[in-house]
């Protein structure tokens, strides 16, 4: 069969020959998005108070006392109190509450 007998269009080594570049290029950009600010934030900081809930849960289990997680909303600040621990400790976090939303880790 001569070349002016064949169809024309992308012989098979040549798709896959495009694909696995395009394959390659997304591999590498994957990583880039995944860090993005867009796709952490909130579940960045459900993760974090998560952990910190799961290790506050084994210090109690271990110390054989009671802490407490206290939330401060507006100021979007984390800190802990624990049983041993004057009434007044929970009331704010002055300088050692956590921000929350910061994305360092």
């Amino acid at each position: 069969m001569t070349r002016a007998g064949r169809e024309s269009g992308f012989s098979f080594v040549e798709l896959v020959v495009v694909i696995t570049l395009i394959a390659v290029l997304v591999s590498f950009s994957i990583p880039l998005f995944r860090d993005a600010r867009f796709f952490s934030g909130k579940s960045e900081n459900a993760s974090g108070l998560a952990l910190l809930i799961r290790s506050l849960k084994t210090r109690a289990v271990e110390q054989d006392r009671d802490f407490f997680l206290h939330l401060d909303l507006h100021s979007g600040k984390v800190w802990v109190t624990d049983s041993t621990m004057d009434a007044g400790a929970g009331k704010k976090p002055g300088r050692k509450g956590s921000p929350m939303g910061t994305g360092s880790g």
